[in-house]
């Protein structure tokens, strides 16, 4: 053993092996993330039965609630089984969506779908079904009186009747 300075100097002999697996199993702070809850969501409009007209608007309403906080950092997206995404955006801060659908939806039975997504990626959704989009087809005019062919004078009152 061998003095500089006053101390004694040691040797501990040490594997370079075993002091890479015993670091490797420390773990390190920026690998412990906490978990990510996905957002609840509920939709409170339209219920299930409603039926509009082809081109009414729809409204669309209902929430997103992450678990993790900051509700006006999701993501939300209604989407229709048949149409695919028909709008988006984001839920105030208490987590409310209201979007209003003008005319994109086809004819058809259509299951309505929210799903709202969180800045790390964790989403939830909720879908309502039995949403009708109905044929907007014109009234059918049946004109019963005067009948077809009958004559009239210019100065004459002529009378219909109209179903």
């Amino acid at each position: 053993m061998e003095t500089r300075w006053g101390f004694r100097s040691h040797s501990i002999p040490i594997a370079l092996g075993s002091l890479a697996l015993l670091l490797a199993g420390c773990p390190d702070q920026e690998e412990q993330v906490a978990p990510n809850s996905e957002p609840v969501v509920r939709i409170f409009s339209p219920v299930s039965g409603t039926s509009i007209d082809h081109g009414d608007p729809l409204n669309l309403t209902g929430s997103c609630i992450d678990p993790d906080g900051a509700e006006d950092l999701l993501v939300a997206v209604w989407s229709s089984d048949l149409n695919g995404e028909v709008v988006s955006g984001s839920p105030d801060e208490a987590g409310n969506i209201t979007e209003t659908v003008t005319g994109g939806l086809s004819e058809g039975e259509h299951v309505i779908t929210l799903t709202c997504t969180d800045p790390r990626g964790a989403s939830g959704s909720e879908s309502r079904g039995e949403i009708f989009i109905e044929a907007n087809l014109p009234p059918i005019v049946v004109i019963e009186e005067p009948d077809s062919g009958d004559s009239f004078t210019t100065d004459e009152v002529i009378t219909m009747q109209i179903n």
